[in-house]
């Protein structure tokens, strides 16, 4: 019983390099939650506006747009590896520049701009390079379960960074949270140094036009993909009110850094308690319909949670805890069926659609929740972005039977017999 309620951990006993890459990217994305939590309160502390840090999303977002599909196209031409290393290098360099600019007591909102823009750039071309590790390492009846590890790390890091970010803003300086970022770039970059060389199946290729042009016609006729990008769009886009945090904070609980923290760690925490008991998942025979539950389930939990902030602060926290399960367990099941419906040279380029819309989406729901909430107040913002996440959700339910009808172990059963 307790081994199909708990996460499997055999993806790590199986592949040392996994397991190396595991912990670097774990250790790394730590850093990164405490890197984010720093950002948005200097960010306020700077401008005292949502909207500002909403547009801080713009310059996440933006870089993405204009280049994530050129990045995907770089991943399925050359060593991924390589591309890897180079860009977490970069990523270094960045991390360290937002450490100096704090400590130099920056007050000038637009160098912050700045960095998140060449942090995004880096990041487009990591991510969807990276993603492609995965399969390479591991059978194909692991990647759920290393797609569940994955989020369970990161999950844990992002209830115990904002956490941690808000105790030493609160106690020492916010300082500290950059300088940690930087340092914790080394473990990811030590996790990809030990990998084998990554080229693409069919070995390397000039990237073109016509390579970017073949992996959107590949997205477009895939319906499976199509429900998977949606339903994140779904959520992220319109339900997203990460934005609205620090007003809601200042308005409702005496603008204590502590609870800005509590804030953001809490779907974090409730994303680490619903993967360490995702064993479940393997007994779902429709994954594509499960996604569209968990969706609904997170934007009717973002509404709750902007009609509970003016209440005693267990119940907001609760909500944004129900919210992060609902999240973590539809990435990961988007994650499957995107995994299983993708040919290896075309995996990089999807990947990179992928990444641009789980993590520039946010940013760009950022924005929407910062805008809107300027226009209304942050409450009324995040309980019309649960709202419309709930139309969004309805739709694709009744749009794309294909996807919602969607189940992984018929696909693994007919490459068997095949």
């Amino acid at each position: 019983m307790a081994s199909k309620l708990f996460v499997d951990v055999t993806p790590l006993k199986h592949s040392p390099d996994f397991r190396r890459l595991w912990l670097g990217n774990g250790i790394s994305t730590f850093g990164g939650y405490m890197a984010a939590y720093a950002v948005m309160y200097q960010i306020y502390y700077i401008t005292q506006s949502s909207l500002a840090v909403g547009a801080a999303g713009l310059f996440i977002a933006i870089p993405s747009l204009l280049f994530v599909l050129f990045a995907g196209s770089l991943g399925d031409s050359y060593d991924r590896r390589k591309l890897v290393l180079f860009t977490t290098m970069g990523q270094i360099v960045v991390a360290s520049i937002y450490f100096i600019q704090s400590a130099l007591q920056n007050e000038q909102v637009w160098i912050l701009y700045g960095l998140l823009a060449m942090q995004s750039l880096l990041t487009s071309i990591n991510a969807p390079a990276r993603a492609t590790f995965m399969p390479r390492l591991l059978p194909k009846d692991q990647f759920r379960s290393a797609a569940v590890l994955n989020m369970v790390f990161m999950t844990f890091c992002g209830v115990l960074g904002p956490i941690t970010a808000g105790f030493i803003t609160s106690l020492w300086s916010m300082n500290i949270n950059y300088l940690i970022n930087a340092l914790s770039y080394i473990a990811a970059l030590y996790g990809v140094f030990r990998l084998p060389a990554m080229l693409p199946e069919g070995g390397a290729v000039k990237p073109s036009v016509g390579m970017i042009a073949e992996g959107m016609k590949f997205i477009v006729k895939s319906e499976r993909i199509k429900g998977a990008f949606l339903t994140d769009m779904s959520v992220t886009l319109l339900g997203t009110s990460t934005a609205l945090f620090p007003a809601i904070t200042a308005l409702y609980f005496s603008d204590d850094p502590t609870i800005l923290g509590y804030f953001m760690a809490a779907p974090a925490l409730g994303g680490f308690l619903g993967s360490i008991c995702s064993g479940h998942l393997s007994n779902i025979k429709r994954e594509g319909r499960a996604v569209i539950v968990l969706a609904f389930s997170y934007a009717v939990s973002i509404m709750c949670f902007g009609l509970s902030v003016n209440t005693i602060i267990v119940l907001p926290l609760f909500f944004l805890m129900l919210s992060g399960a609902a999240d973590s367990l539809m990435v990961v099941l988007n994650q499957t069926i995107v995994v299983h419906s993708t040919p290896d040279h075309l995996r990089s380029r999807v990947n990179s659609v992928e990444y641009l819309l789980g993590f520039g989406g946010p940013q760009l729901g950022d924005f929407r929740a910062g805008a809107v909430g300027t226009a209304l107040s942050p409450r009324s913002a995040t309980m019309l972005g649960g709202v419309t996440s709930i139309l969004a959700v309805g739709a694709i339910y009744v749009l794309l039977p294909s996807y919602r009808a969607f189940h992984v172990e018929n696909e693994v059963v007919g490459e068997r017999a095949t």
